[in-house]
């Protein structure tokens, strides 16, 4: 029966070949469909854990978005008062702060030609942001150190590495957060105000300041039961002059974004699907007819109603399956691309595409062109297991 099966898909290569290409074509959207899916959900819902801070406060001079704030490495030079740091702590709802100061962005190749890495000073004594990130466990990172994000994959902790031409000695890594951490430099806040400080792209910005009087953002987790709504009114209520990011809301506007860009992509892959199941069972049952003839004589000679359905069914769901291999391993091998292509737009993280979804996606791929071989040959198998051997035999063609 197998052998059989294959001996005529062998007969009609370029049928199955246009079969096959059909298939994968409409398997290759679905895998990446579902794969951007994953990496949608699941990279959501990664920064949404990992974040740490409830509340952002920036210097209102700032012009950078709330979802590059916190998505991307985009360049931000804006300072603001320390002192800003007493008058938040004096306000309701404010479980524990931190600060940082931004240094500037550089050109990198750490992982992408071109990548840009923002370089941040980090306050270690109050730190609650990337010290739950570290890949290996230390309670915080070195002032004579730098911590690097998860995207510098050729960069070992304990090696050296170049800033702004100082050579520094990478004490720590982070993992994944899916957040513009992944694109970051981090080192000691005086630290980083020195070499800001010293900085010929921030030359004119210190030449009337001192920079170890000034924080870029203060990071704020808010106690139980405050709510970021509730916090920002009291910031209002305080006076104090400053831009205010509430990171579920950014988070959530990213979701729904991204959940409307694909839901419009499953439209657009359930109507190809559509299309493919059409074309497929025209092209199954115009080759039942065709061999009639064929099929008369099998019958003929034994073969039963049940093994000429299997024969068929077999055939067909054998073209879906090489289609499927195909399309679903080419989805998975492109993912990556593809995210990258839309991660600039729309603030997608790879961090969450893992073996494991390549796997689950090639699966579900292959499953799926299994059951598009398999109902778009239903027909075409069951006229073909009742055919009467004799009229089948007097109608086809050999």
């Amino acid at each position: 029966m197998y052998f059989l099966a294959f001996r005529n898909i062998q007969r009609r290569r370029s049928q199955v070949a246009i079969t096959v290409l059909i298939t994968a074509i409409t398997i290759f959207v679905f895998t990446a469909l579902l794969g951007l899916t994953q990496v949608v959900r699941d990279g959501i819902s990664l920064s949404r854990e990992r974040l740490g801070a409830d509340v952002i406060l920036v210097p209102t001079t700032s012009s950078i978005t709330n979802q590059n704030l916190l998505f991307t490495a985009q360049p931000e030079n804006v300072y603001m008062k320390k002192s800003i740091v007493d008058e938040v702590q004096k306000l309701h709802g404010v479980q524990s702060l931190t600060t940082q100061f931004f240094a500037q962005t550089l050109e990198l190749d750490c992982c992408t030609p071109g990548e840009k890495a923002r370089i941040i000073g980090v306050d270690y004594s109050t730190d609650f942001i990337i010290a739950p990130h570290f890949s290996e466990a230390k309670s915080q990172g070195e002032s004579n150190g730098i911590v690097l994000g998860s995207s510098f994959t050729d960069q070992n902790i304990g090696e050296n590495y170049l800033v702004l031409g100082e050579r520094y000695i990478i004490s720590n890594k982070l993992n994944p957060t899916g957040t513009g951490l992944d694109y970051t430099i981090f080192l000691d806040i005086n630290e980083c105000r020195r070499i800001a400080k010293d900085s010929l792209y921030l030359d004119s910005e210190w030449t009337e300041k001192d920079p170890y009087e000034y924080i870029s953002s203060v990071m704020i987790k808010l106690a139980d039961g405050v709510s970021p709504e509730d916090f920002l009114q009291n910031v209002r209520e305080a006076g104090l002059d400053v831009k205010v990011v509430l990171t579920n809301k950014t988070i959530d506007a990213l979701s729904n974004q991204l959940s409307t860009l694909l839901k419009i992509l499953l439209f657009f892959w359930i109507s190809l699907l559509a299309i493919t199941f059409i074309s497929l069972f025209g092209r199954f049952d115009a080759l039942a007819r065709e061999r009639k003839k064929e099929i008369g004589l099998l019958r003929a000679i034994g073969l039963t109603k049940s093994k000429t359905f299997a024969l068929i069914i077999i055939e067909c769901c054998t073209m879906a399956l090489i289609g499927g291999v195909i399309g679903s391993v080419t989805a998975s091998l492109s993912i990556g691309g593809i995210i990258d292509s839309l991660r600039e737009a729309f603030y997608l993280s790879s961090a969450a595409w893992t073996l494991q979804n390549e796997i689950i996606g090639c699966i579900a791929g292959i499953v799926v062109a299994l059951l598009l071989g398999f109902f778009s040959a239903l027909h075409s198998a069951m006229s073909s297991a009742s055919l009467d051997p004799q009229v089948a035999m007097t109608e086809g063609e050999l």
